[in-house]
């Protein structure tokens, strides 16, 4: 009996170790991840707002879209927002709110013309949103890709400099991603829009 005491006491013992060794490992963990600097939520917020417009711009494009361009707002669609997801799980990790009181003042000096306006890189402005809603056939697929090739232009400036000034390891890490499928994206729809006659819109 006393034996079966003690191995009890013994189990009993190792199971609360464990449980301490658990708790201990976590809050070190949580310890040890790098908190979000005010670049990384300053990024956060600006691209959530930059993913949604995307999204819009996506929602503008004709419904007879021909099959490769409809792929590529699909392809689009389906990306950012899986990453809008992600940017406002840092957010609310973060306990920061999803809309920036200065836009693009995180970018610093360089880009203050954007600090305090709605717009940011490559964004379109509500008269381009309307132009776009309101046409139909080639003319829609071709002001589509206009806006959306400069709209990818200015997030990948965005992640670029993210990427060189962020502190979080998982936010410069999606920026690189963010960067790479852009810049394939802008790649195609340069593409596109040359066999439809169309030329990029200027991007400053």
């Amino acid at each position: 009996m006393r034996q079966r005491w003690a191995l009890c006491i013994v189990a009993l013992t190792a199971g609360v170790s464990m449980i301490v060794g658990v708790m201990i490992g976590n809050a070190r963990a949580v310890e040890a991840a790098p908190a979000l600097s005010s670049i990384d939520i300053g990024f956060a917020q600006d691209m959530l707002a930059h993913h949604q417009q995307a999204i819009t711009i996506v929602g503008q494009l004709s419904p007879q879209a021909t099959p490769e361009v409809r792929a590529v707002a699909d392809q689009i669609s389906s990306t950012q927002l899986a990453e809008t997801g992600q940017m406002r799980g840092w957010l609310q990790a973060a306990g920061a709110p999803e809309q920036s009181s200065t836009p693009m003042a995180w970018m610093g000096s360089a880009h203050a013309q954007h600090a305090g306006s709605v717009m940011m890189p490559g964004m379109a402005d509500d008269a381009e949103l309307t132009a776009l809603h309101e046409t139909t056939g080639s003319v829609n697929e071709v002001r589509f890709l206009q806006l959306m090739i400069r709209h990818h232009q200015g997030g990948i400036s965005m992640a670029q400099y993210v990427r060189q000034h962020g502190h979080n390891a998982s936010v410069t890490a999606t920026a690189t991603q963010m960067q790479d499928e852009q810049s394939n994206e802008v790649d195609l729809m340069v593409t596109l829009l040359t066999a439809r006659g169309g030329t990029p819109l200027p991007f400053a």
